[in-house]
């Protein structure tokens, strides 16, 4: 019996309980819903009730201003108070905008030369409410901008650690409840689920398949059915029937993706791009020139985002790619029917690549550093077509290799079997599309681990 030594050895470590994410992601996600309340959506009531408020003369009475000190910096904020007269009655308000933040020293005090001790002036009085009043009642942009961008930072992230958390919950309790199943077969509604794929396999145009590159010297020869599990096994039941594929990840989660890393990015850069425009920090030249050419790569890498978002808009206007195989779990060594479709899109296709590739994905402790790596270990050409009528539909028989590994998943080992289709297209974005499939051990490991 051949060894069951996992792919690759690594000191084994476990990974964050899925319970952990789950709390300290709800817990950043409801600060970032506390943080937006109180610092977005109340000031920005506040800002639509003052649009009906009344215009009313008032006297400033004091102008102060207040310093707020952090561990690296300083921020200031002009603080009024004033008074005014409203149906026969004196009032004394103190509040000057909905958004209650600090900002530099400068913008502070430009705003107290503009409000001096003992100037008449005016301000907005609520007249349900008349000991309610602003001085302002205009969204500052700068504030506001701060605030979402908090949002986006605990939300987003707090919201991200809790969904996978959540998904790696459910992956947890689905492999226990097969690891307590007593039985060696996979339920009938298995296999009652599974739907043949409506691409056809009758028709084959050859066995012109070739290996690329396969036998890394990690995997060649260690491959072992001892270290299947018997979850692992009826998964591979379950799927050794026709499948057609999903994809890794569909074209809007990348948008979505894009998305917020544009909005995360360049909120940020923008808020430092506004304040070194109309708010600089240096009153000399040189330090505005300064300030300017430290913030021109976060700027370019912003650009780039913005440029692979637009990218990644126009690929939702592609070709749309199936894949299916004759089993969605085949054996090494066995022989494998692999079928595409390619239909849609504002644009066809000039060349179809396809190609099955598998990847081992390890994590291991090197000192006091967590590592990730992640290799190629074979890459087997299934096609590689530029003519329209072949692109549109076809198939092909290639067989996995057997000195190769079966799929295998760890907590810090993975072997990961991927059909991967990339399609050309004339000035427009390509296709790339990536659609995972398990890959069994080979039938007389099977046989061997009986």
């Amino acid at each position: 019996m051949q060894s069951n030594t996992p792919i690759s050895e690594t000191q084994p470590k476990k990974g964050v309980p899925s319970g952990c994410l789950i709390s300290f992601g709800s817990l950043f996600f409801l600060i970032g819903l506390f943080v937006i309340w109180n610092t977005f959506i109340v000031p920005l009531q506040l800002h639509f009730s003052a649009q009906s408020w009344q215009l009313t003369p008032c006297t400033i009475l004091t102008a102060e201003l207040k310093e707020s000190r952090g561990d690296d910096s300083t921020t200031y904020r002009a603080e009024f108070t004033y008074e005014y007269q409203f149906a026969g009655a004196r009032y004394v308000g103190n509040q000057d905008n909905p958004f209650k933040f600090s900002g530099s020293r400068k913008s502070a005090n430009a705003r107290l030369d503009a409000l001096p001790v003992g100037m008449q002036t005016q301000c907005w009085v609520n007249p349900q409410r008349p000991e309610q009043s602003l001085l302002d009642r205009s969204i500052a942009r700068g504030p506001a901008l701060t605030a979402f961008l908090i949002f986006i930072c605990f939300c987003g992230v707090g919201g991200g650690l809790a969904y996978y958390g959540l998904r790696t919950r459910r992956k947890q309790l689905a492999r226990r409840a097969i690891d307590g199943s007593s039985s060696s077969e996979p339920p009938a509604t298995f296999f009652a689920e599974s739907t043949a794929p409506t691409l056809p396999f009758a028709i084959h145009t050859g066995s012109d398949s070739s290996i690329r590159s396969v036998g890394d010297p990690l995997a060649t020869g260690r491959h072992s059915f001892d270290a299947h599990t018997v979850a692992e096994d009826l998964t591979d039941q379950r799927a050794a029937v026709p499948q057609r594929l999903k994809p890794k990840q569909t074209r809007i989660a990348r948008l979505f993706v894009m998305l917020f890393l544009v909005t995360f990015w360049c909120g940020i850069v923008g808020i430092f791009v506004h304040v070194a425009i109309f708010d600089p920090p240096f009153d000399d030249f040189w330090g505005r020139i300064g300030l300017s050419l430290f913030l021109i790569p976060f700027v370019l890498v912003g650009l780039a985002l913005i440029g692979g978002c637009l990218h990644t808009l126009l690929s939702l206007f592609n070709p749309s790619v199936s894949i299916a195989l004759s089993t969605g779990a085949p054996r090494l060594g066995s022989e494998l029917d692999v079928a595409w479709e390619v239909s849609g899109g504002l644009r066809s296709l000039q060349r179809l690549n396809v190609v099955i590739i598998g990847q081992e994905w390890c994590r291991y402790v090197q000192g006091t550093d967590t590592k990730t790596d992640m290799s190629t270990f074979a890459v087997i050409e299934i096609c590689t077509i530029d003519e329209q009528r072949e692109i549109s539909f076809g198939s092909r028989s290639i067989t996995i290799p057997v000195d190769t590994m079966h799929s295998f998943e760890a907590n810090n080992n993975r072997i990961q079997w991927t059909v991967r289709v990339q399609g050309e297209i004339a000035w427009w974005p390509n296709v790339s599309e990536d659609f995972a499939f398990r890959v069994a051990p080979s039938a007389a490991a099977r046989h061997a681990s009986d």
